[in-house]
């Protein structure tokens, strides 16, 4: 699968929860538009890192020494 492809699965599948939510009145549309806004600018934007990382990222042990 690629970008495009995830990117659509994930905005529908984030709607469907925020239409529900909206409709059992948990929350209003307005702060739901909002939510699945900075939700996938978050998405979108660790996907564009991970696509741009070449290796994985190693954590180093910080407890040696201690």
């Amino acid at each position: 699968m690629n970008q495009e492809q995830v990117m659509g699965i994930l905005r529908h599948v984030i709607t469907i929860a925020g239409g529900f939510l909206v409709a059992q009145g948990l929350v209003t549309d307005g702060a739901m538009t909002e939510i699945i806004g900075g939700l996938m600018a978050a998405i979108g934007t660790g996907w564009s890192w991970y696509a741009k990382t070449d290796a994985p990222v190693a954590v180093e042990d910080q407890t040696e020494g201690q």
